[in-house]
C-alpha cells in the first residue's frame, strides 16, 4: 500500500493565497501532487491519498487516481491522530475506526460558490457531514475533471 501525503503551501485562511478569479484546483495549482499520483496508481497496489488543506479544495483528478481519499485538512499537533486509524494495531486490529465527516460541503468542480449556504443551482461532489468508516464503501467511479485555473465573476 502507498500511502500518499499531499497539500497545499502555508496561507492564511479561505482562498487564502489563490486571490479571485484563482479556482481552487489542487492539481493544476500544486502540480508536483498530481505527478506523484500519476506515477504510483494503476500498478496494482492501492493508494491512500492524505490531504491536508485549510479549506476544501477541488481535487478530482486526485480523487481519481486514490483507492482511498482522506481530507485531513489541517490537524496541526494532533496529525499523529491520522496514523491512528490508518494503520493496525500491533495485533493486527483495526485499533481505531475511521468516522470523520467533512464539516463543509466538498466542491464539485473548480470555481464552488464563495459561502457554504445552501445553493439552488450547484451541488457539491460531497454535501456536510459526508463520510465513511471501515466498514461502509462508496464506489464512486470516475469523476469529471475541471481544468478551469480561472472562475467566472458571479462566483
Amino acid at each position: 500500500m502507498v500511502i500518499a501525503v499531499l497539500g497545499e503551501t502555508p496561507y492564511a485562511e479561505t482562498k487564502g493565497d489563490a486571490a479571485f478569479p484563482t479556482a481552487l484546483n489542487h492539481s493544476l495549482r500544486h502540480p508536483n501532487d498530481q505527478a506523484v499520483l500519476d506515477r504510483i496508481s494503476g500498478r496494482g497496489v492501492p493508494v491512500v491519498s492524505v490531504l491536508y488543506s485549510g479549506r476544501t479544495l477541488y481535487a478530482n483528478s486526485l480523487i481519481n487516481k486514490s483507492n482511498a481519499f482522506v481530507a485531513a485538512f489541517l490537524p496541526g499537533s494532533e496529525a499523529a491522530g491520522i496514523t491512528d486509524v490508518l494503520f493496525r494495531n500491533a495485533r493486527g486490529q483495526v485499533a481505531h475506526n475511521f468516522s470523520g465527516k467533512l464539516s463543509f460541503p466538498w466542491p464539485s468542480n473548480a470555481c464552488p460558490p464563495a459561502t457554504n449556504a445552501p445553493q439552488t443551482n450547484y451541488r457539491p461532489l460531497f454535501n456536510y457531514g459526508y463520510g465513511l468508516d471501515y466498514l461502509s464503501r462508496n464506489n464512486i467511479g470516475v469523476l469529471p475533471i475541471d481544468r478551469r485555473t480561472t472562475c467566472p465573476s458571479a462566483q
